[in-house]
């Protein structure tokens, strides 16, 4: 039997030779690799190991670049699903929370996700968003047991769900004024990005949901209805009204669709 002491003893050497290597790692040998994959204007700084490290994101080189500050730590249990999973913890008022990020093959995997962003972050993710110049905070979240996952690759392809809840929302064209709050459930599949309002609260009130296609020919709908506050400004209540037929109840009507 003494072979198989030997066979053993050099099988958990190896194990543990590899283990060490892979906590001991350092970060940045694959800093160059991490910033091909962000998107523009996104950049990333790292150090520490690849077990467990810390770094920091950011959104440009000029004077207002948003700056997030975060640390990582390996999720060994998360290899039984064939992915690489790190807990993210980003700490900054742009962007905090924490979320589960696993890295395959094809995708990266969102899980456990319960993050706070800044509208103005968010706008630097998500260019059809921008258009509007949003105010607000957003919570992030994803249901119990669900996952995004979102592949690589210059199109937005994603397949999962998570929620959304965006609190004093505002936009450009309303002015200073918030729009009011909403909860949102979103469902990707592929490059089709369907949501629907669960909630909503203010001075626009929202009951509906849409669509937003990420791939050409990109194109954001909404049909529901819509309930305006008389103390919007006049030129949301033109436009809301040039979109929506009004009924009864005072509420507004929506079947709108247009590209982005």
């Amino acid at each position: 039997m003494n072979w198989w002491r030997k066979t053993s003893a050099g099988i958990l050497l190896a194990i543990a030779f590899i283990a060490g290597l892979v906590v001991f790692l350092p970060a940045h040998l694959f800093e160059s690799r991490l910033n091909e994959s962000l998107q523009a204007p996104w950049k990333m700084t790292v150090g520490g190991s690849v077990w467990n490290g810390r770094g920091v994101l950011r959104s440009g080189p000029s004077i207002e670049t948003h700056a997030v500050p975060l640390t990582w730590k390996f999720v060994p249990l998360a290899l039984t699903r064939l992915r690489a999973t790190w807990e993210v913890v980003p700490t900054s008022p742009a962007l905090s929370g924490s979320a589960k990020i696993g890295v395959g093959w094809q995708s990266v995997e969102i899980s456990d996700a319960v993050l706070r962003v800044d509208a103005g972050t968010l706008s630097q993710i998500f260019p059809v968003i921008a258009l509007l110049a949003p105010t607000g905070n957003f919570l992030v979240t994803t249901p119990a047991d669900a996952r995004l996952a979102i592949a690589y690759g210059s199109d937005f392809h994603a397949h999962g769900e998570t929620e959304i809840r965006i609190d004093n929302l505002g936009v450009r064209p309303a002015g200073p004024q918030p729009l009011g709050n909403y909860l949102l459930q979103i469902n990707a599949r592929d490059t089709m990005v369907n949501y629907k309002i669960i909630q909503s609260v203010g001075a626009l009130k929202l009951d509906g949901g849409g669509s937003i296609q990420t791939a050409s020919p990109r194109t954001i709908a909404y049909t529901g209805n819509a309930t305006p506050s008389p103390t919007l400004p006049e030129n949301v209540l033109s436009t809301l009204k040039s979109i929506g037929k009004p009924d009864a109840e005072g509420r507004l009507r929506i079947d709108w669709k247009a590209p982005w």
